[in-house]
C-alpha cells in the first residue's frame, strides 16, 4: 500500500512542512487518505485495459474438449502518460526584517512567510485536485472531476438533475465503484447526509486511523464506509461533465476506491489502482534566500511538482447536480 501525503511529508526533515501538512490534513481529511508516491523524472506512465463493449476483446477463454483447438488473443492496453505539474509561488522579505525579527525556528518573519506560502501551495493543490483540467490549462494537472470515466459503466457518473442527493443513486454509484473506500463531499452535503441518518437513527462512525487518516480523526459514515469532506468542493457548480466550479448552485459527491486491488470484470487487471498523488521526491519545498538585484530584499521561492493519476477507471465515481436540500430516499 502506498504512503499517504501526510505520511510522505512527515518523512521530510523540514519541520515547517511537517507542521503545515498536519494542519492541512486536519482541516481536509481526504488529503490524509489518498495514497501518495514519490517519483523520479517528469512524468508517470500507467497501463489501462482497452475494452470493447462490456468485455475486453482479448478475453477469449472458453471451455473446449480435450485436445481441442486453443483460443488465442493478446491483451491490449491503453498507455496513459501523466506529467508532473509545477506549482510555484514566491515572496520577497527585507533583509533587515530577517535580521531583526528572527528565523524559522523562532517563528519570526521568515517562518511566518514560509508557513503562509506553503499553505497557499496546499490550497491551490486542493482546488486542482477537484477541478484541475489539463486540457484547458496545460500548466495544471487534471483533477477528479476531469478523470471520472463513465465509458465502462454509466453509473460512475450520475446526475441528480439539480435535485437533492438521492440514496438510490448513491447506492448505484457505490455498486459501480465496487465497495468504495470513502465518500467525499463538501460540508453542506455531508451535513445533509448526517441529518438524514440522525433522523433515521442510522448514523455510522468509522475510526479514521483504520483508513490511513492521521491524527485520530473520527469521520461520519454511510453504512460502514467513511464520509469525509473537502472544503474545495463548491456548492456553486454547474451540472455538466465535468462541472464548472462556479456558475450555479449545485455540488458533487465522490466515491473513491483507494486500495491497490484487482476486480473481476471488464476492468480486471494486475494494475487496477485507485487515485494516487504523484510528486517529486522533495515534495513541497523552499528555495532561498536568494539575492534580488538592486533591492534590499531577499526572495524565497516555493515549489511543488505534483499530479494525480487514476490508473483504474472503476475507482472514481461521481454524483453531480446535487442541491443543498434534504436527502431523498
Amino acid at each position: 500500500m502506498s504512503y499517504t501525503l501526510a505520511q510522505v511529508d512527515a518523512l521530510t526533515e523540514d519541520l515547517l512542512i511537517q507542521g503545515v501538512a498536519e494542519d492541512v490534513v486536519k482541516e481536509n481529511p481526504i488529503l490524509g487518505m489518498i495514497p501518495a508516491e514519490n517519483v523520479t523524472g517528469k512524468s508517470v506512465i500507467s497501463n489501462r485495459e482497452s475494452t470493447t463493449g462490456s468485455l475486453a476483446a482479448w478475453k477469449t477463454a472458453t471451455f473446449t474438449q480435450i485436445g481441442g483447438v486453443l483460443p488465442e488473443s493478446t491483451p491490449s492496453t491503453t498507455q496513459v502518460t501523466t506529467s508532473l505539474a509545477q506549482l510555484v509561488d514566491s515572496a520577497k522579505v527585507a533583509r533587515f526584517a530577517i535580521a531583526v525579527k528572527g528565523d524559522v525556528q523562532t517563528g519570526g518573519i521568515e517562518g511566518f512567510t514560509h508557513d503562509e506560502k506553503i499553505k497557499a501551495l496546499f490550497e491551490t493543490f486542493q482546488d486542482a485536485l477537484m477541478y484541475g483540467d489539463n486540457s484547458s490549462n496545460s500548466n495544471e494537472f487534471s483533477g477528479l472531476h476531469k478523470l471520472v470515466d463513465n465509458t465502462l459503466d454509466t453509473d460512475l457518473d450520475i446526475t441528480e438533475g439539480t435535485n437533492p442527493l438521492n440514496i438510490s443513486n448513491l447506492l448505484q454509484m457505490s455498486d459501480a465503484v465496487r465497495s468504495p473506500s470513502v465518500y467525499v463531499s463538501n460540508r453542506r452535503i455531508r451535513a445533509r447526509m448526517a441529518q438524514a441518518q440522525y433522523l433515521g437513527g442510522t448514523l455510522g462512525s468509522a475510526t479514521a486511523q483504520n483508513l490511513n487518516v492521521n491524527f485520530g480523526q473520527q469521520l461520519d459514515a454511510f453504512g460502514t464506509t467513511p464520509w469525509t469532506i473537502s472544503d474545495f468542493i463548491t456548492q456553486t457548480e454547474t451540472d455538466a461533465d465535468p462541472p464548472v466550479e462556479t456558475g450555479s448552485s449545485h455540488s458533487s459527491v465522490f466515491a473513491l476506491k483507494l486500495d491497490d486491488y484487482t476486480v473481476m470484470g471488464p476492468e480486471s487487471t494486475l494494475y487496477a489502482k485507485g487515485p494516487t498523488l504523484i510528486q517529486s521526491a522533495e515534495g513541497p519545498h523552499v528555495v532561498g534566500p536568494l539575492p534580488v538585484t538592486g533591492e534590499s530584499n531577499v526572495e524565497f521561492q516555493y515549489y511543488w511538482f505534483v499530479a494525480l493519476i487514476v490508473p483504474s477507471r472503476r475507482t472514481v465515481g461521481r454524483i453531480r447536480g446535487v442541491t443543498d436540500a434534504a436527502v431523498a430516499a
